[in-house]
């Protein structure tokens, strides 16, 4: 036999057998036959997975190798994105096996399928509450954990607030998710955001205005204030506005300008505010409260001499600043009496500090006695056993419409010198006014008569004249020599004595001033009615009298000689005026 290969047994194609007859045989015989190809089968897997970023793969297999021969096989299918690819496979025959001696049977290719996470993503944006310092304040954003192969390659919000604010939304408005391959997948991923609120709550601010105190002095009295709190750089002009000037306390208030590079809306602001207080001043030197007095000035009064007008001393109060104070609105006045005109002794003035002012200050002054000048007439006689008298008297010294009621009351009967004293009715005038200056001249003594008669006691005032202090002044009359007694003297003084005791003398008696009667408008204390009866009466005596009156002058005129015979040198003096009475004087002034 004779074959047409040599290889029987990889598939070569149809091999021809030649059968020849040999031997006992003959003829030649051909048949064919062939190897044929193995049948094999491929199969690889179907996957699928979330994405993870990592590739998804898959088995897969060869079947139908005979004798364990072998080829390269391999699965090459991948899918690494979200998708879906075949299980691809690749068949190297570099194996035992030929790729000849086999048919592909079948070959069943799987599915790689990656599907996007569907996983929640979770994001927080975070705002916050901040104190307004000048600096924008944002939100933090946060992205909860994501699937593997997932990264996030920015979160963030451009949400800020630098003002005060109610609240800014803050959303993740910069986010981007990214698979491994570096594509953006946010859009594919379900995620949440949560947004923020941004809060700028005012920063605090604090002003501060001192207490301050002083006594009054009519200027404003103010002291001023801090503030504390403002952010760095910026600014704001503070104003403290309190003022006191008047006695009394208020606040010291203040006032904010946000002129400057600060916002008002951005401050909160605390006050912690002082008192000022302006305490009254006072006008008492000894005040013993602190800073009270400050060199106020009383001026002070000076004693006035009566002169029947009123003196209401008014005193000039001066603050410590040199302002003239106002009676009834600074100070009052009050005095220890009603009366400013009299001598009453010590004003005590009293001034008393009342509105802005204090303290009480005391001044005293006095109306003092005006010098009041009496003076009365002198005489002289010799001896004759009557009273010798002068009712000459003049005052001086009266002020206003002061007026008085004075007589003399002198008398001198046995030789000697006596004063030639008055008395005084203080009717229209007050004693106390006035100070009383006596001029007085002493009645001289009279010379002897027949031998001289004894001196009488040394000048006493007469019944009827009365001592300082009841109204009366005794008042000494100057000496002057004697005269004989003129016997007209003589009748004048007994009628005059005799009128008196008929209508009364004038001490203590009342003025009358009758215009209206002719009779009554002298001045004198006396009824003029009774004094024309009188007059009638003495009349008759007269003439009774008148022998003896004619005897009287013949003895004087006898004395006078004697007088020059026996060498007593004095000159006579002139007889008292015959019409000259010892009648009460009425002085006015």
């Amino acid at each position: 036999m004779a074959y047409g290969t040599d290889d029987f047994t990889n598939v070569t194609g149809a091999i021809t057998v030649t059968i020849s007859g040999k031997a006992n045989y003959t003829g030649t015989v051909t048949r064919t036959y062939q190897i044929t190809p193995a049948p094999y089968s491929i199969s690889t897997d179907s996957a699928s997975k979330v994405y993870d970023g990592r590739v998804l793969t898959a088995d897969g297999r060869i079947d139908g190798l005979v004798n364990g021969e072998t080829v390269d096989f391999k699965v090459t299918g991948a899918q690494r994105k979200v998708g879906s690819s075949k299980t691809i496979y690749s068949l190297e025959w570099t194996g035992t096996a030929k790729e000849s001696n086999y048919a592909l049977a079948s070959a069943t290719v799987g599915d790689l399928v990656v599907s996007e996470s569907t996983e929640k993503v979770v994001v927080n944006v975070s705002g916050g509450t901040f104190t307004y310092d000048g600096q924008a304040h944002g939100a933090t954003v946060t992205v909860s954990p994501l699937p593997e192969g997932y990264i996030v390659a920015e979160a963030a919000s451009t949400a800020s607030a630098t003002d005060v604010t109610s609240g800014v939304t803050a959303t993740a408005d910069k986010l981007v998710i990214r698979n491994a391959e570096g594509e953006d997948v946010t859009n594919q991923l379900d995620v949440t955001v949560n947004p923020g609120t941004i809060v700028v709550t005012p920063a605090a601010v604090k002003v501060t205005t001192p207490s301050a105190a002083k006594a009054y002095d009519g200027t404003p009295l103010t002291a001023e204030g801090t503030i504390a709190g403002l952010v760095a750089g910026e600014t704001a002009t503070l104003r403290t506005t309190g003022s006191q000037t008047e006695a009394g306390s208020s606040a010291n208030t203040y006032a904010i300008d946000w002129d400057g590079t600060a916002e008002q809306s951005n401050y909160k602001v605390s006050e912690d505010l002082g008192t000022l207080t302006v305490t009254r001043q006072s006008i008492d030197p000894d005040d013993p409260t602190p800073g009270a007095y400050q060199n106020a000035t009383v001026d002070a009064p000076k004693n006035v001499e009566y002169d029947a007008s009123e003196h209401k001393w008014a005193p000039t109060v001066t603050n410590g600043q040199g302002k003239e104070l106002v009676e009834g609105a600074d100070y009052t006045v009050s005095y220890s009496t009603d009366d400013f005109t009299n001598v009453t002794g010590a004003i005590k003035v009293t001034i008393t500090g009342i509105g802005s002012y204090t303290g009480t200050v005391e001044r005293e002054y006095q109306i003092t006695p005006v010098k009041l000048t009496v003076t009365t007439g002198s005489a002289t006689k010799a001896y004759d056993g009557t009273a010798l008298t002068s009712s000459e008297l003049s005052i001086t010294g009266l002020k206003g419409k002061d007026s008085v009621t004075a007589r003399t009351t002198g008398t001198q009967t046995a030789v000697g010198t006596s004063k030639n004293t008055y008395a005084i009715t203080w009717d229209g005038a007050k004693q106390a006014n006035y100070d009383i200056t006596e001029a007085p001249a002493p009645t001289p003594t009279p010379g002897p008569n027949d031998g001289g008669n004894t001196p009488n006691d040394g000048g006493t005032t007469p019944d009827g004249g009365t001592t300082p202090g009841d109204g009366t002044t005794p008042v000494p009359a100057p000496v002057t020599p004697a005269a004989p007694a003129n016997p007209i003297d003589t009748v004048a003084n007994a009628l005059e004595n005799t009128y008196e005791t008929v209508t009364g003398n004038a001490d203590g008696g009342e003025q009358i001033y009758d215009e209206a009667n002719p009779l009554g408008k002298a001045p004198e204390q006396r009824c003029w009615i009774h004094f024309w009866m009188l007059v009638g009466t003495v009349v008759t005596a007269i003439y009774g009298v008148a022998v003896w009156l004619h005897r009287m002058n013949h003895t004087r005129k006898l004395r006078k000689n004697m007088d020059g015979i026996l060498g007593d040198g004095d000159e006579p003096a002139a007889g008292p005026d015959p019409s000259a009475t010892n009648e009460t004087a009425g002085m006015e002034a």
